[in-house]
């Protein structure tokens, strides 16, 4: 409720309820049996892109490109898979079984694939400087989906609060689970970017062409630091 929703595009809801300081859109709307306890969508200008003027983290990566090598496929089926921190990874394809991060940054070059898997957590990310950030080289997006999503962003350090970078690519950004949290940047000013599942539980900005919450849990926004939004450089829509 302390922060704002701004869309260069259209923005559209159907049903739901939405609790924000500030709603703007700088296209068409289309607005269907929804309830907005604050603000409402009001016409707006369009906002610039925040990466290096709003978010350190952001800033550092476009300046300092991640180069870690040998870069690695994982890949396997019903099995768990922990992946050494500050890696590169070339794929990874897994079907079942759970996938481990550890607390650092990670390049990925290839593919991300998954079906049926119970987890992807970072056991080690313990508060505070410890998290993930992933940064994606491949150009064809990323699906995280599990029963259990808990990756959280550095809070300080030079990757502070960034979960995902991807500035160039235009594959889709989805991160589905049936429980967990989901904290930091996600940006990815060119792809459609999809959260499913109350995931979002903390300071986050969701930063993409579109993008879209959908399930029947809530989605819980914590206030930002100061001048820091929820930025959406395309179109939203938000569905039970």
């Amino acid at each position: 409720p302390n922060c704002g929703i701004m869309s260069n595009g259209g923005i559209s809801a159907a049903g739901g309820t939405w609790d924000a300081k500030s709603i703007g859109y700088a296209g068409t709307k289309s607005i269907a049996g929804t309830s907005f306890t604050s603000a409402t969508p009001a016409p707006a200008s369009a906002v610039s892109d925040p990466c290096t003027t709003t978010y350190a983290g952001c800033k550092y990566l476009s300046n300092n490109p991640v180069s870690e090598s040998p870069c690695t496929p994982y890949s396997g089926a019903g099995i768990a898979i922990t992946i050494p921190a500050n890696s590169c990874i070339s794929s990874i394809s897994m079907a079942g079984g759970s996938l481990n991060f550890q607390p650092g940054v990670y390049e990925i070059t290839g593919t991300v694939s998954m079906a049926g898997v119970s987890s992807i957590t970072c056991s080690s990310c313990t508060g505070g400087s410890s998290g993930v950030t992933l940064v994606d080289e491949s150009g064809s997006g990323i699906s995280l989906a599990g029963g259990t999503v808990n990756l959280p962003a550095p809070t300080s350090g030079n990757y502070a609060g960034m979960l995902f970078y991807d500035p160039t690519g235009t594959g889709s950004v989805s991160i589905a689970g049936g429980s967990g949290s989901v904290t930091g940047v996600i940006y990815a000013p060119k792809a459609n970017l999809s959260v499913a599942g109350a995931l979002i539980n903390g300071f986050a900005a969701l930063i993409g062409n579109g993008f879209s919450l959908a399930g029947t849990g809530v989605a819980t926004f914590a206030t930002p630091p100061p001048n820091n939004n929820i930025f959406i450089t395309g179109s939203t829509t938000l569905a039970e």
